[in-house]
């Protein structure tokens, strides 16, 4: 009897890492696909020369994925880094150095 409870114990335990790295992974995906609408869009501001709205859209995202813990995403890194060319085209930023 013992025995069978614990595998079935093993088995639920199993079942619920699985459970929860489906779900860690179907929401890290919504975040990649807002990452890349939020790269889109800022950077057609950007182009047009509306780097204030720019600015915002990313400012957002960032602190979005900041209040989530969310910045292991591969765009965190890169919408800060757009961030920041954007705020140096804004003047609030007098020099980035590569």
């Amino acid at each position: 009897m013992t025995k069978s409870l614990l595998s079935t114990f093993k088995l639920l335990a199993f079942c619920a890492v699985l459970l929860l790295t489906a779900t860690h992974m179907k929401a890290q995906s919504k975040w990649d696909k807002k990452g890349e609408k939020i790269i889109e869009k800022s950077e057609a501001d950007y182009k047009k020369g509306d780097y204030l709205t720019a600015e915002i859209r990313a400012s957002r995202y960032l602190k979005k994925m900041r209040k989530q813990g969310n910045m292991s995403s591969q765009y965190y890194t890169y919408v800060s880094l757009l961030n920041t060319r954007y705020l140096q085209g804004l003047g609030r930023l007098m020099e980035v150095r590569d």
